[in-house]
Order: structure tokens, then sequence, then C-alpha cells
């Protein structure tokens, strides 16, 4: 009787490792097809600034 828990535990720990392997694969694959991967975008923000203050003054200054 001792014996049949100690199979149940045994597989229930490797059923528990095989799914995490199982998660970090579908991790890594969404991660490598740039679903998680954020792109670092160049953005100079005085550059846009001044660009909507020329844009207002065009607006309103005529």
């Amino acid at each position: 009787m001792g014996g049949d828990y100690l199979i149940i535990i045994i597989f229930i720990i490797i059923l528990y490792f095989l799914c995490k392997l199982f998660l970090y694969y579908l991790i890594g694959n969404l991660y490598n097809r740039s679903y998680l991967k954020k792109e670092e975008v160049d953005v100079d923000i005085d550059e846009i600034k001044d660009d909507y203050i020329k844009l207002f003054d065009e607006e309103y200054s005529s």
C-alpha cells in the first residue's frame, strides 16, 4: 500500500517538472518571436516638442 503512494508522488513530481519545461519552452518561443520582447526605439523628445511648437505657431500666428 505504501509503494502505491510512492509511485503516485513520483509521477506527480515528474509531471510537475514536465509542465514547467513545457511552459519555459512556450515562453521562450514567444520571446524569440518578439511578442514579449520590447523593441527599443530611439525617440528624441525635444525634436518632437519643437515640431509641435512650430505647428502651433504656424496654425495660430496667421
